[in-house]
């Protein structure tokens, strides 16, 4: 598990080149795990902050095209399997 999680925040990292990569397990309502690697940048208006306590009305939605979601889907996928 472990060297699948950093393979996976490796692709991360390369593709989207985060100033700071968050990483969390959690699996605590039901039995199992989970893990969240979240890339974080310096313009983050919750830069230092954990993004668990924003209040979702605050965030800015971000959606991608349809040409850039599949751009990078492509990337990770190059990035994981390299």
């Amino acid at each position: 598990f472990s060297a699948d999680l950093r393979r996976a925040a490796q692709a991360i990292f390369k593709t989207v080149t985060p100033d700071l990569m968050n990483y969390a397990t959690l699996g605590n309502v039901i039995p199992h795990l989970h893990y969240h690697i979240i890339p974080r940048y310096k313009n983050d208006p919750r830069w230092g902050a954990p993004i668990w306590e924003s209040d979702l009305s605050t965030m800015q939605v971000t959606t991608l095209k349809a040409a850039e979601f599949t751009q990078l889907r492509d990337d990770l996928r190059a990035a994981v399997t390299a």
